[in-house]
């Protein structure tokens, strides 16, 4: 194996540095890949991250004017035949816990 080596030095020497950068250059492939996915995956977090946003964005809106709709029959019902909260809640078919709860979550927003 010696004088193998030693006759075919050059090209031992050629084999040995192409092995290496060809490991190397794998390497590096791999780790380019690897950030790209991670990039792609980052971006599809964002990208999903904003839509459930957006669509809980709506449903709170959504819960917001109910409550405001609510809120306002019965005052309106309120101010305008002299009648209590409950009286009008009452009317309305309104449960004096859902005006409650209504009223607490337009405070709030």
């Amino acid at each position: 194996l010696e004088d193998f080596l030693r006759k075919n030095r050059a090209e031992v020497e050629m084999t040995s540095i192409f092995e290496y950068n060809k490991e190397e250059e794998e390497k590096k492939l791999r780790r380019a890949e690897y950030d790209l996915g991670v990039e792609d995956g980052v971006k599809i977090g964002i990208g999903q991250g904003i839509e459930q946003g957006i669509e809980r964005g709506i449903e709170q809106g959504m819960e917001r004017g109910t409550a405001l709709t609510m809120i306002n029959a019965v005052e309106k019902i309120v101010r305008k035949n002299g009648q209590t909260v409950a009286e009008a809640c009452e009317l309305l078919e309104y449960s004096m816990e859902q005006y409650a709860v209504a009223k607490k979550l337009v405070e709030e927003s």
